[in-house]
């Protein structure tokens, strides 16, 4: 990132889910990225939760029961 983003400051902002694992966040701050978290359950202070929810909903509105059907 610091090769692409040069003498800025980089903040990442997520929630605390456990898919954002240790090893990757704590690459990431070994090269000055600053992470700001999330409180708990508040997906209101997410942008990206809009987009994911409509996502979602889309997805599971299509279940698909083989192959075929996808195509």
């Amino acid at each position: 990132m610091r090769k692409v983003i040069k003498d800025e400051k980089t903040v990442i902002v997520m929630d605390n889910a456990r898919m954002h694992g240790n090893e990757v966040r704590e690459f990431l701050e070994e090269n000055g990225v600053e992470f700001v978290y999330l409180p708990p359950h508040s997906p209101d202070k997410s942008p990206a939760e809009g987009p994911w929810t409509v996502l979602k909903k889309r997805l599971y509105s299509n279940m698909y029961t083989d192959f075929e059907t996808l195509t």
